[in-house]
C-alpha cells in the first residue's frame, strides 16, 4: 500500500497537472492546462531558466520565440527530457528555406508510461499511458531594419486512456535590435489557441507572454565570452508574475557553463548546465532540481548547421 501510495498516487498526480487546471511547472491559481507546453525545449535555454524570450540561433527559436528564426537554414536539433516520476518528453526540430524565406519544422512528444487501472483491490487489471503531441511551423521576416517579426502556428493533441482531444495555437515573437551592441531584446505570445473537449470539458490552452534582454561581453584575451539574460514570463490565466535570469560562461566557442534562477515557482528555482561545440556540432546538458521529493530534471540537447553536407 505505501508503494502504491508513494510512487502510483505521484504519476496519478502528474497526469492531471499535464492536463487539468493545477500546473506542475507554473504553480500558479489559474485554470489552463496542456503543461507538456511549459516544459522546456532545449537545454541551453533550461540550464538559462528557460525564459527564451531571446533564443539561441538555430532550431531552439522554433520552441521559444520565432522571430529569431535565422535566415541560414539545414539547422537540426533533437532533445530528449527525462522527468519526474515517468514523464518523458523528445523535440525535433529542422530549419530550411521557401523561395528565399526562412520556415521550421518542430515537433514535440510528451509521455507519462505505465499507469496502472485499478477497479479492485489487489493487482492492477492493467495499464495505460497518457500521451501529448505538438506539430509546428514557424517563419519569421524582418518589419524594419531593427525589428523582426515571428509565427508560429501549431497543431496539438492529447490522449489519455479512452479520451482523446485535438486543437490549435500559435505563437507570435518579435526581435529588436538594440542601439547597444551586444544586446538583444525579445517579446513573445505564445499558445493562443484553443482546444476541442476531452470527454465533455476542453482544456484550456496555457496561453502567456515572455519578455527579455540578452547581453554578450566578449573577453578576447582570456578567449572567454559572458553571456547575461534576464527579464519576465506571465500565463495570462494565472496571477503570478515570473522573472528569470541567467548566466553562461564560454570558452573559445567550445565549452560552455550556464547557470539560471526563476521566481515565484513553488517546485524550482535553480538549474545548471554544460555544453561542448564539435565543429557544426553542440551538445548541451540542463539539470533542474525540483522540491518536495520530486526529483531532477535531466535534459539533453543535440543540434548544429547539417547544410554543408549537402
Amino acid at each position: 500500500l505505501n508503494h502504491f501510495g508513494n510512487s502510483m498516487a505521484k504519476k496519478i498526480i502528474l497526469i492531471l497537472l499535464l492536463t487539468f487546471p493545477v500546473l506542475l511547472t507554473a504553480q500558479g491559481s489559474g485554470s489552463s492546462g496542456l503543461a507538456f507546453l511549459k516544459l522546456g525545449a532545449d537545454a541551453r535555454t533550461v540550464s538559462l531558466s528557460d525564459l527564451g524570450a531571446t533564443p539561441s540561433l538555430g532550431t531552439a527559436s522554433l520552441f521559444y520565440n520565432p522571430a529569431f528564426l535565422s535566415d541560414s537554414s539545414g539547422f537540426v536539433n533533437f532533445s530528449h527530457n527525462s522527468y519526474i516520476q515517468d514523464v518523458s518528453a523528445e523535440n525535433f526540430g529542422v530549419t530550411f528555406k521557401i523561395l528565399g524565406a526562412p520556415f521550421g519544422l518542430s515537433f514535440n512528444t510528451t509521455s507519462v508510461s505505465d499507469i496502472e487501472i485499478r477497479n479492485r483491490p489487489g493487482e492492477p487489471s492493467g495499464t495505460f499511458s497518457a500521451h501529448y503531441f505538438s506539430a509546428a511551423l514557424s517563419s519569421a521576416f524582418d518589419l524594419t531594419k531593427f525589428l523582426r517579426f515571428g509565427v508560429t502556428a501549431k497543431y496539438l493533441y492529447e490522449g489519455m486512456f479512452t479520451d482523446e482531444s485535438y486543437g490549435y495555437a500559435f505563437d507570435f515573437g518579435l526581435k529588436s535590435a538594440s542601439l547597444v551592441k551586444n544586446l538583444q531584446l525579445g517579446f513573445v505570445a505564445r499558445n493562443i489557441g484553443k482546444m476541442n473537449n476531452l470527454r465533455s470539458v476542453p482544456t484550456e490552452v496555457p496561453a502567456g507572454i515572455r519578455l527579455g534582454a540578452e547581453y554578450s561581453l566578449p573577453v578576447n584575451s582570456l578567449n572567454f565570452q559572458i553571456t547575461l539574460l534576464g527579464g519576465a514570463q506571465e500565463y495570462l490565466k494565472e496571477s503570478k508574475m515570473h522573472l528569470h535570469g541567467g548566466a553562461e560562461i564560454t570558452y573559445k566557442n567550445q565549452f560552455a557553463f550556464r547557470i539560471g534562477y526563476a521566481s515565484n515557482y513553488d517546485s524550482k528555482s535553480l538549474s545548471a548546465g554544460l555544453g561542448i561545440k564539435w565543429k557544426n556540432i553542440s551538445f548541451d546538458y540542463a539539470y533542474v532540481p525540483y522540491n518536495y521529493n520530486l526529483g531532477s530534471v535531466h535534459f539533453i540537447t543535440i543540434s548544429g548547421n547539417v547544410s554543408s553536407l549537402f
